[in-house]
Order: C-alpha cells, then sequence, then structure tokens
C-alpha cells in the first residue's frame, strides 16, 4: 500500500491487475478514492489511537470498504487502502501514510487477519512539480514502523529466498514527491510529483491535509 521503492512498487503493481469493490484501483494506478463526504464515527482502524487526523478533518480511515476481495484471480487475499494524513507548520510536514488491509476468509485461515503497516512522514513544502491545477508540492520521507506493524511477519519483513536474500519485505523506508490541489470547498487531491497520476483524494484545511487511495483487492 508505489512509485515509491522497489517493495512497495511490486505490492502496487499487483493492485492494478485486483479487482476493485469501488470500480477503482489502487495507488499505483492513481484511481480516486472519491470520499465525497467525511464519513461516519465508527470502528477505526488498527492504528486509530495513534494516528489521528490533524485536528478539524474527518478521518478517513474509518468505515472503509471490507468483504469485496472473498472471490478473485487469487485465493487468499484482503481489501486494501493506502491513506494518509500531513500536518503543515511552515514549510514543515509531518504525519503519516498507511496501507490498511482487510483479510478475506481464505487468508484468515491460513493465518492471515486485518492488519496494517504505517510509515512516519517527515518533509517540507516546495513548488508545485507538475500539476497544473495543484497549489501545493510535498518532499518527504516515510520511516517505517516495522515493530508497531499488525501484519504477518513475512508480509512486513519478507522471506529468506533460497538464493538467501530477504524479499518480499514491505515495511520499507520510501522518499517521494507529491502534488496537492487544494480547493476552495474543502475537498483536496494528491498527485504524485514526478508523474502527474492522481494517488487519492480527501480534504484540507489550513493545517494539515487527509486524503486515501480507492479500494482494490490484494492478492497473495
Amino acid at each position: 500500500m508505489r512509485a515509491w521503492t522497489p517493495a512497495i512498487v511490486s505490492i502496487l503493481g499487483a493492485f492494478a491487475l485486483a479487482c476493485s469493490g469501488l470500480g477503482g484501483s489502487a495507488p499505483s494506478a492513481e484511481a480516486p478514492a472519491s470520499p465525497a463526504s467525511p464519513p461516519p464515527a465508527e470502528a477505526g482502524t488498527a492504528h486509530a489511537a495513534t494516528t489521528a487526523a490533524p485536528s478539524g478533518l474527518p478521518d478517513l480511515g474509518r468505515d472503509l470498504q471490507r468483504g469485496a476481495c472473498e472471490n478473485g484471480p487469487g485465493a487468499e487475499g484482503a481489501d486494501s487502502y493506502f491513506l494518509g494524513a500531513y500536518t503543515l507548520d511552515g514549510d514543515r510536514v509531518s504525519g503519516w501514510e498507511r496501507w490498511q488491509l482487510f483479510a478475506n476468509a481464505k487468508w484468515k485461515a491460513r493465518g492471515g487477519r486485518d492488519c496494517s503497516i504505517e510509515w512516519r512522514i517527515t518533509g517540507r513544502t516546495e513548488g508545485v512539480h507538475k500539476c497544473g491545477s495543484c497549489d501545493l508540492g510535498l518532499r518527504v520521507h516515510g520511516q517505517a514502523d516495522v515493530q508497531g506493524s499488525d501484519c504477518p511477519e513475512e508480509l512486513v519483513k519478507g522471506h529468506r529466498a533460497p538464493t538467501g536474500e530477504i524479499v518480499g519485505g514491505e515495511a520499507v523506508d520510501f522518499d517521494q514527491v507529491y502534488d496537492v490541489e487544494r480547493r476552495p470547498d474543502g475537498t483536496a487531491r494528491i498527485y504524485f510529483g514526478k508523474s502527474g497520476k492522481l494517488l487519492g483524494e480527501g480534504y484540507h484545511d489550513a493545517h494539515g491535509i487527509v486524503w486515501r487511495s480507492a479500494h482494490s483487492c490484494r492478492w497473495f
């Protein structure tokens, strides 16, 4: 849950081939999440206590669709989202990004579970990179919270291949640039700064930005 690092690129490449209950795809295909209105306050996510949205902005990790990935090109799988929340303080950026998974029945039967991997975000604002309608650029570093993840260890840290190398670990640090379109009605779109492709949609105010990607299915 990018154009971010080799490991994350492998996830999102698979996402682009997955089914989507919302008619969208994962961030690799840069489809919008289209949160038409702030979601109701109900069940939170695994990191809800430590990754609240900036004050005044809705928590887009609530009321996420699940159960749309029971059948598909793979057996074990999960409903998948990427989410982010950034606080802006002058030219400084801080916050988090999260890959959220809701396990289907077949993955649960083989030891899978609802879980997430999270990255601590630090960075700065700068000029827009590619998006003609955007008014803000971000340059960020994501530090993976390996120990804090509740996903299966192989998904987080990878496994040892016959060659002896560790492959498949998705909790890896990354560097990225984004462009943000902050609209007068309080909605926002966030794009990859290099490709100009849409990553997700959300909301903004004077102090921060929240966004989420479209729903996608992740197959294992």
